[in-house]
């Protein structure tokens, strides 16, 4: 038997419609902020799909917008690490970290948890 806690973590995680419709809006804010960064590579690389369609729209800065408490914990984490670690270290390991696979697996969830606190507030205003 779940203790009370635990059973109102999992339904406050639990998907519903709201839940699905807001994280499919923040997964399509992701990818698209992530073709819109194009604009600022400078290597020879062709335009990934979809660029010159994204590009009218102001989707990485919402991104970049929706991703400032990500940074101010990365930057958090770093500080202290460049005292132990030294800064050459830091610069490696957070670099690998906001940058690679960890770093979408993070970004994935925490739109997730943005899209459960969106659809409980939404829950809570169609119940009245």
């Amino acid at each position: 038997m779940q203790s009370k806690p635990v059973s109102k973590f999992l339904n406050f995680i639990k998907p519903d419609k709201y839940t699905i419709i807001v994280f499919a809006i923040l997964l399509f804010i992701m990818a698209g902020g992530h073709i819109q960064s194009y604009g600022f590579d400078d290597s020879e690389m062709p335009a990934p799909p979809l660029y010159k369609e994204l590009k009218p729209f102001p989707i990485w800065p919402l991104w970049m917008f929706l991703m400032v408490p990500l940074f101010i914990l990365a930057f958090t984490i770093s500080v202290p690490l460049v005292f132990i670690l030294g800064n050459d270290l830091t610069q490696t390991i957070m670099g690998e970290i906001t940058t690679g696979p960890i770093a979408w697996g993070v970004m994935l969830v925490y739109f997730y948890m943005i899209a459960c606190v969106v659809s409980f507030v939404l829950r809570i205003i169609f119940k009245k």
